[in-house]
Parts: C-alpha cells; sequence; structure tokens
C-alpha cells in the first residue's frame, strides 16, 4: 500500500476541513513546507496537495506554496485544486509536479481532459470523483454534478481515463475510517481502473482494510495532524541574555549553558523536532530582538524555528522572519495589545504565531494568573481566559510556561496543563519543569501536543534521543531519526 499524506492549503496555512465544509476548518500550526519536510522525514514517497481556495475560485491560488513544496523535497507530487485549463496543467507540469488532479474539468470539459490526456499521458493525469449522498460533486465539493458515480466511471473510461481519486466526503476530516465497501464494489465493476482511496482514512488498521479489497494507494490527512504520528513533538528551548544561552530557576538566577548556535546543531543532530529561541531580556531592556544571532542559528539548522523576544509591531516580526525563523513567539504584547495579536495573524497567518504565556497559580486556589515582562509583573489576568481569547484570534499554537515550576526539574504543572487543554483545541507545548523521563510522557498525558525542555538537554542530563526512545517505548508516537 502507497500511503499519500496530504496538505490542504487555504492562504498558504495547513487546514482540514470536516466533510468539505469551508465553515468547518482547523487551521493547523505547521507550515505546508515544514509539513512536506516532516512527510518526507518519515520516509513518504508521495504527497498529495489540494488548493483549497483554488478549487472554490476556479484557478490555483497558492502556486509559490506549491512550488516552494516541490522544489525543497524530493517528494513526488500530485497537485489539485482550480485547475481547468490544459495551461495551467502544463504549468504544474513544468513547476516538477507528478500528477495533476481534475475535478470539476471532467465534469464541464471533458473535451478538455481528453486532451490532457492525449497530450500529457494518462499516468499524469488523476481524476478526482467526489461522492455525497450517491452524487459527484464538484466545484470544491460545493455544487452537484447530478451524475452518478457509475455514470461518471464510465464517461471517464470512455476518455481514456486511468485512474480515479474517489473521497466519501460524508468520511473526510472525521476520522471514522474510510467506506471500505464503497472501494471494494467500485474495484469489482471497474477492475481496470486504479484507484486511490480518500476521506476517513487513518493509518494502520484503514490501511490494512483497503489493501484487502485490492486499493493500493490511499490519501491519509487528519490522522497525520491529529491521529498518532504528528501529535507529539520534543523541542529544545534556547533563552538568551547578551547572546548566551542561560537558564534558571523560577525566572530568575540565570546561568550560562553555552552558545545558542553550537546548541542548535547538536539538539538538531539529536533528532529534536523544533528549536524555541527566546530572547529573554529584549522586552524588559526595551531592545529589539539580536536578528544577527538569529540569522546564524537559523543558518546552522533546518528544523523548525521560533523566535521570540522583543516583538513590538509588525515589522519586528518581518525582521525575524527575515532572518530565518518559521514562527514568531510573542508574549508581552499578546496581553497589553490582544488587537495586535489578530493584526499578525491576518498579516503572517496563523501558522506564523505563537503566544508565549507565563502563568503563576493563585495561592490557594486552582486557578493561575498571567505575567509578562519575563515573569516580572503579574497582569491579574485568568489564564483560561487569556487562552480562550488567543484561539479566537485564530493563533497557530500555545507554548505554556510555569512560573512555579521553571528550572526546578520537578515536572510540568500538569494540573495547569490539564486545564489548558481542555480549553484548546490548537497545539499545546508543555513548559518549564522537565527534570527526569517521565515528566515529558506525563506532560503529554496531560494534554500536551509538544514537550519543551532546556535545562536537561543543555547540561546533558538527557539526549533528545534517549527522552524520544523513553516515549517511544511507553507507546507515544514520537518521530525517532536513524
Amino acid at each position: 500500500m502507497s500511503v499519500l499524506p496530504a496538505i490542504d492549503l487555504m492562504n498558504g496555512q495547513c487546514v482540514r476541513l470536516q466533510q468539505g465544509r469551508y465553515d468547518r476548518q482547523t487551521i493547523y500550526g505547521q507550515t505546508p513546507i515544514q509539513m512536506a519536510q516532516l512527510f518526507e522525514r518519515m520516509g513518504y514517497d508521495w504527497l498529495h496537495v489540494i488548493d483549497l481556495d483554488g478549487a472554490r475560485a476556479g484557478e490555483s491560488q497558492n502556486l509559490k506554496t506549491i512550488e516552494a513544496m516541490v522544489k525543497q523535497t524530493a517528494l513526488r507530487v500530485q497537485v489539485g485544486g482550480g485547475i481547468r485549463s490544459l495551461e495551467t496543467i502544463e504549468q504544474f507540469l513544468e513547476l516538477g509536479v507528478d500528477r495533476v488532479l481534475i475535478g470539476s474539468m471532467a465534469v464541464c470539459a471533458p473535451e478538455l481532459l481528453k486532451e490532457a490526456i492525449e497530450r500529457f499521458g494518462p499516468e499524469r493525469i488523476v481524476v478526482c470523483m467526489d461522492v455525497k449522498e450517491g452524487k459527484v460533486r464538484i466545484s470544491g465539493w460545493e455544487e452537484d454534478s447530478g451524475l452518478s458515480p457509475n455514470v461518471f466511471i464510465e464517461n471517464m473510461l470512455a476518455l481514456g481515463v486511468t485512474t480515479i481519486l474517489c473521497t466519501d466526503i460524508s468520511r473526510d476530516g472525521m476520522m471514522l475510517g474510510p467506506n471500505v465497501s464503497l472501494y471494494q464494489d467500485l474495484k469489482i465493476k471497474f477492475p481496470t481502473i486504479e484507484w486511490i482511496a480518500a476521506g476517513g482514512v487513518g493509518l494502520n488498521g484503514d490501511v490494512e482494510a483497503l489493501e484487502s479489497v485490492g486499493i493500493t494507494q490511499a490519501v491519509v490527512g487528519k490522522a497525520f495532524y491529529e491521529g498518532s504520528l504528528l501529535s507529539k513533538r520534543v523541542i529544545a528551548c534556547l533563552d538568551i541574555k547578551d547572546g548566551r544561552t542561560v537558564k534558571g530557576t523560577n525566572f530568575v538566577e540565570l546561568k550560562d549553558a553555552g552558545d545558542p548556535v553550537e546548541l542548535a546543531k547538536r539538539y538538531e543532530q539529536e533528532g529534536v523536532d523544533e528549536l524555541v529561541f527566546l530572547d529573554i531580556t529584549a522586552t524588559s531592556d526595551r531592545r529589539e530582538l539580536m536578528t544577527d544571532l538569529v540569522s546564524r542559528v537559523a543558518e546552522a539548522i533546518s528544523i523548525p524555528f521560533t523566535v521570540g523576544g522583543g516583538i513590538r509591531s509588525i515589522d519586528d516580526i518581518k525582521s525575524a522572519l527575515l532572518a530565518g525563523a518559521d514562527k514568531v513567539s510573542i508574549e508581552s504584547l499578546a496581553v497589553i495589545d490582544p488587537d495586535f495579536i489578530s493584526e499578525a495573524v491576518n498579516f503572517f497567518g496563523s501558522q506564523a504565531i505563537v503566544i508565549s504565556v507565563s502563568p503563576k497559580r493563585v495561592e490557594g486556589a486552582d486557578r493561575w494568573e498571567v505575567y509578562i515582562k519575563g515573569g516580572r509583573e503579574n497582569t491579574g489576568i485568568d489564564l483560561i481566559d487569556f487562552l480562550k481569547d488567543m484561539q479566537a484570534r485564530e493563533v497557530g499554537e500555545i507554548l505554556l510556561n510555569s512560573i512555579d515550576e521553571d528550572g526546578k526539574g520537578e515536572g510540568y504543572d500538569v494540573e495547569m496543563l490539564r486545564a489548558a487543554s481542555e480549553v484548546l483545541t490548537i497545539p499545546l507545548i508543555a513548559s518549564s519543569g522537565a527534570g527526569e523521563l517521565e515528566h515529558f510522557y506525563d506532560g503529554l498525558q496531560a494534554g500536551a501536543d509538544a514537550v519543551l525542555a532546556a535545562s536537561v538537554f543543555h547540561y546533558g542530563k538527557f539526549s533528545v534521543g534517549m527522552v524520544k526512545h523513553y516515549l517511544q517505548d511507553r507507546n507515544i508516537s514520537i518521530r525517532i531519526t536513524q
């Protein structure tokens, strides 16, 4: 079975829709390039990309993003969404795309589809048959074509089509498993067609079930983003002061931990999933982020890289991203001017904006209040209320620190993580307090999507590989580099 990981694009972001509904979308923190590169590192050969904006508009809207994925990976790529002319097909093939997915054009302009097959070859053209309630749908799944699947397939065979990607829209994005009986019937009725299954396909059992009825290719989407493979990450953090990596306890008593560039290179070699760089005194010192150091770190690594500290404007975010950051972490300004976060998300996209929040437990109560300026100033704002507000502003991720547990090595604040995870649907990163291997496991069990650590990595208590193998041994799915 050949599994094709899926990336659906809207506004240059990775999204997933439920049952093809544009008003039921989830935006993910990873950029399309990061996702494509991660799928490549996992060992997959193919990538399935759908331009959802293009599907609605009738012409490709995310061409530059698709081109970047083709050029920055060795993956074989098939692309669909808004492809309704021979010129567009040729444009994608010239970019290096291996297969072009044809949806609406197959119904609305069959003569063009026939010409495309004759000009480019049937192996380069895949027709999409998107089925809902016994009818084939087109135009981004929003319009009923009036055709039954059987009639549609007969029409495609007459045009010379050899490969059809069939999506059961009712299953798509629901993680309910594929409609195996549908694919079994199609395989029996139309054995000469090479079928690609999509819609509700997970990993493990779903793949085997499809293979048992003769399906040899399947598109997997949401299961990667929210299922067993991509939900857990290990992140190393570099707290920077005066150009050096430091670490303290409860946000004070800072000690030197080494050169940030050398540490970044080491952590990538050990297999860390991401790196966070925080210029921890930039805000309190009222100075700009050290973009020269950011550039040096970015040049030394190829893993996803988040940068924070001293972010006060759209231009500051631009500077960090131009210096090599993939994402920007914002803390104090998110509290002081939350409308700025909405502006930043609209400008750069959800995937580029991470909110770092540093709460402290209210004495004698099961609640936490948000601190800013490196943990120096209590705002009195309730943590849960703040998280709900940031999520409503469509930020990409939450980096949740704990002032109470920072640097103590006694474990993450699991009660705080559980409380946060109950109100968040966006990725949650656990930070502050990891000192033993079991603490990483506890953080993930408490609802975190990723666990971040600093001291245990800086001072050599554990390597990233040790943490990952520990988690893997406890049935936490994690990417292990060989």
